[in-house]
């Protein structure tokens, strides 16, 4: 398991997926709910994004799981698995 911290395994991580469906998603989007990170908000692209390790010196880094919104489903609603860690699903 790697140790390193990234923001997406924050629990002040917004993960935002973008397309025209959950059979088409083109990107998933960062943002920091606690708008902390320097560059704002911006493709993970597969959490290879180097700014992610902003993280590892970010003071208010909690390790858990971030807030997802699918395509389908983006904001609040009954859609299942619309929240759920990420941590397991990168790699």
């Amino acid at each position: 398991m790697n140790s390193d911290k990234i923001c997406t395994m924050c629990i002040n991580a917004l993960l935002e997926d973008n397309g025209y469906s959950n059979y088409t998603v083109e990107g998933t989007d960062f943002s920091c709910k606690l708008n902390l990170h320097p560059d704002g908000t911006f493709d993970r692209f597969y959490n290879d994004d180097g700014r992610l390790k902003f993280a590892e010196k970010c003071i208010s880094f909690v390790e858990g799981e971030a807030e997802f919104h699918n395509v389908d489903c983006p904001y609040d609603c009954s859609c299942e698995g619309t929240i759920y860690d990420r941590k397991t699903q990168n790699d």
